[in-house]
C-alpha cells in the first residue's frame, strides 16, 4: 500500500507557508510538524517546564490510550486541588503528537496552574 498523499489545498498552504519545500505526504507532514515543534521547545522559558511529566495509559473503546499528566507541582496532602485540562493536540487530526504540541501543553498547565491530561489520539489514515 502506497503512503497517503495530502490534499492538495493543504498540501498547497504548507508550501506557502514552510520554507523547507514541499510536503506531499502524511509522512512528510508528520516530520515538518515535529521539526518545527522541536525547535520551538528548545527556545521555551524553563519557567514554563511543569514540575512534573509522566505518560500513563488510559483504556479506550479500541485498545489502550497513551496520555501525558504534566502537573505544575509537587503534590502534597496540603495542596489545592487543582482544575484539570484535557488537551487534544492540533494536526487536524493527522499530523502531531503529545511530543509536538508538548510545548503548547506546558503553557497551559503552568500559566493557568492546572493539571494537563494530554492525549495522544489515534491518527488517520
Amino acid at each position: 500500500m502506497s503512503e497517503p498523499t495530502i490534499d492538495p489545498d493543504v498540501a498547497s498552504w504548507q508550501v506557502r507557508t514552510s520554507p523547507n519545500g514541499e510536503l506531499t505526504s502524511v509522512a512528510d507532514a508528520r516530520e515538518h510538524s515535529r521539526v518545527v515543534n522541536f525547535e520551538a521547545h528548545a527556545q521555551m522559558s524553563q519557567a514554563l517546564i511543569p514540575v512534573s511529566e509522566t505518560d500513563e495509559q488510559i483504556p479506550g473503546p479500541a485498545g489502550p490510550l497513551s496520555v501525558r499528566v504534566l502537573r505544575p507541582t509537587q503534590g502534597s496532602p496540603t495542596d489545592q486541588p487543582r482544575p484539570t485540562v484535557v488537551y487534544f493536540h492540533g494536526g487536524g487530526w493527522v499530523v502531531g503528537d503529545v511530543d509536538t504540541h508538548l510545548g503548547h501543553a506546558r503553557r497551559i498547565c503552568m500559566q493557568v496552574d492546572a493539571v494537563v491530561v494530554s492525549v495522544d489520539y489515534r491518527r488517520a489514515p
